[in-house]
């Protein structure tokens, strides 16, 4: 974002749970494996609607401008995963 201020960066998504990772991504059983992640993202993807556009964006700077948020959370993934 401060490489190109120009941009109109308008989400950021990221899974509200796990996905499957390793070998088990590698089942394509659609009732087991990869309908629960279609789900998953479809309600991230509505909640990042919901939130309008920048939401995400305005939450990495709070956490950028705010000593006692890096902190309680020093790393900016911990505190995008407590607000997701």
């Amino acid at each position: 974002m401060q490489a190109y201020p120009k941009i109109n960066f308008r989400h950021y998504i990221t899974p509200s749970e796990p996905l499957a990772g390793a070998l088990g991504i590698l089942d394509f059983n659609n009732a087991t494996m990869t309908w629960p992640m279609q789900m998953t993202g479809r309600l991230d993807g509505e909640n990042a609607l919901k939130d309008g556009d920048g939401f995400m964006f305005r939450k990495f700077d709070e956490w950028k401008q705010n000593p006692s948020l890096q902190k309680r959370f020093p790393k900016i993934g911990d505190y995008i995963k407590e607000i997701v």
